[in-house]
């Protein structure tokens, strides 16, 4: 029953109307981008306030809900193990943005929700370009680093049906985490890709050159963030279809191929 409006978010005539129209919204939307320097930091920044800021105007005054997309770096690095909802958090400046325009709707007087999903991993995007393509040629993938900063993940079909449970049972002012239910580490996830495909085993990309190619990111993504999802089980009854990498990256690579 949900439409899904292919658009821009720098031009909001491809999709403000349709906001203005429905009953319930999920902004997901992100620019593309390479390596996260100064510029492009910035144009992400602004496109998303400006299309948060858009969307909380068009929305209509008996909207069901507005989710927000937020993410786990908001946390910081956590290096005591899977946080909850309930860890104050401390993020890494490349998404310091984020956390703050997770107050800014959440203050908006909308009904709003926010949903901070772990790294996410699908048949497309970053991870398909990055690693699960070089994977399925026979490999290797590369993990920056040594690739052992504990980590957590969550199957996009995990993270659709997470999203689908805040539409159809909205709890404005909430914050949901989305995850599977095992942390691992990108070697160890890419070793289960690179196992699973018949493919070389990862390889690592150099700590400083991963910090050239990604820019003001890097830094938490070589650090240890490990979430739980225990609040949005208890509260929508949500659980992952895909518990751990071993069954996602199952069903990642029997539907690419």
């Amino acid at each position: 029953g949900a439409t899904a409006i292919s658009g821009d978010m720098r031009d909001d005539a491809s999709w403000r109307i349709a906001a203005a129209s429905a009953e319930a919204i999920i902004h997901a939307g992100q620019l593309r981008f390479g390596r996260l320097g100064g510029r492009a930091h910035d144009a992400l920044v602004q496109a998303d306030r400006r299309a948060l800021d858009l969307l909380l105007a068009a929305a209509r005054p008996d909207l069901r809900v507005l989710v927000y997309t937020s993410g786990f770096l908001v946390y910081g690095a956590c290096l005591d193990g899977p946080v909850s909802e309930a860890r104050a958090v401390a993020p890494y400046p490349a998404v310091a943005y984020k956390r703050e325009h997770e107050q800014l709707a959440l203050a908006s007087g909308k009904p709003v929700v926010v949903v901070r999903p772990s790294t996410v991993y699908g048949t497309r995007g970053i991870f398909a370009r990055y690693s699960l393509a070089p994977t399925l040629k026979g490999g290797p993938a590369r993990h920056p680093g040594d690739g052992n900063n504990a980590t957590s993940y969550v199957h996009t079909d995990d993270l659709a049906e997470a999203f689908r449970r805040c539409l159809e049972d909205p709890r404005p002012g909430e914050i949901f985490n989305v995850t599977d239910d095992q942390p691992t580490t990108p070697r160890s996830m890419l070793s289960e890709l690179a196992r699973q495909a018949g493919a070389r085993p990862p390889r690592s990309l150099p700590a400083w050159l991963f910090k050239l190619a990604a820019g003001r990111l890097a830094p938490a993504l070589l650090a240890p963030t490990q979430i739980t999802s225990d609040k949005i089980k208890a509260a929508l009854g949500w659980s992952p279809q895909y518990p751990t990498i071993r069954e996602g990256v199952a069903a990642v690579i029997a539907a690419t191929r």
